[in-house]
């Protein structure tokens, strides 16, 4: 006696729910890592390691990833994987909160987005508070001949990029003993107007600064030095988060000053 073919269910109708559901989950699956891919924190994160801090490691960032070594680590998946981005965290153990019917340590997870709170040396953060500033630099007596430069009029160079804006006119270094030393720049400055007036890109500023002045007057430069935050380091690392202060952050974390709910 042969065997019956029918089944239970309708074969068919179980082939549309199993594709149904297959397509559901990858595409929850796409999503979840998606929404991981784009969580606020690691957006901070990428721009301080891809834009700050290579200014502030100066020499040692020749020694960085390729830029296509860098962008196969940051794919999605192989992102989170490889853990180039992570939650910071710092554990509290004496710096409780009250649950009511206990006291739970604390899980300091500041330094997640402010990567540079702890970096500088001696009293001089890496990268000071954003602000404003308005300095005179010296201009050569007569108009030099050749192809001048920033360099050779002033004894400072631009980068070929901004910091955290790329259009930003960026101060990259600056010569001992120049008219841009004794104005005060200093690498990383950003300069926003020349002569009051502002400049969009670093060739407009270059341009601004190598024709149509008067020569052996002082030209106004205004400004923007150090950076927002959460890029900016502590005003007195000195004092404290540093690791040679008498408060680091590896022991006494953030909230305890700062307060903060303490389990995010």
């Amino acid at each position: 006696m042969r065997s019956s073919d029918k089944t239970y269910y309708s074969i068919k109708r179980l082939h549309l729910v199993f594709a149904v559901s297959a397509a559901v989950l990858v595409g929850t699956t796409v999503w979840m890592i998606a929404v991981d891919h784009n969580r606020p924190w690691k957006a901070y994160q990428r721009t301080f390691r891809d834009r700050v801090e290579p200014w502030w490691a100066g020499p040692q960032a020749a020694e960085q990833p390729s830029a296509l070594a860098k962008w196969l680590a940051r794919l999605p998946f192989v992102e989170a994987h490889a853990r180039w981005l992570a939650v910071q965290q710092i554990w509290l153990p004496e710096l409780t909160i009250d649950y009511n019917f206990r006291r739970v340590a604390r899980f300091d997870r500041c330094t997640t987005c402010h990567l540079g709170i702890e970096r500088g040396g001696g009293s001089v953060p890496g990268f000071g508070r954003a602000e404003r500033l308005t300095v005179e630099l010296a201009t050569p007596p007569g108009p030099p001949g050749g192809g001048p430069t920033t360099e050779s009029l002033y004894g400072f160079s631009l980068a070929p990029r901004g910091i955290l804006d790329a259009n930003v006119p960026t101060v990259s270094a600056v010569g001992d003993a120049t008219a841009a030393a004794r104005a005060g720049l200093y690498p990383g400055d950003g300069i926003l107007r020349i002569g009051g007036q502002p400049v969009a890109d670093r060739d407009a500023a270059a341009g601004r600064l190598s024709s149509g002045l008067v020569w052996g007057e002082p030209l106004s430069l205004e400004i923007e030095r150090g950076l927002p935050q959460p890029y900016s380091g502590h005003p007195r690392i000195d004092l404290f988060v540093g690791g040679d202060s008498p408060h680091p952050a590896a022991e006494f974390g953030c909230t305890i000053c700062h307060a903060g709910q303490g389990s995010a």
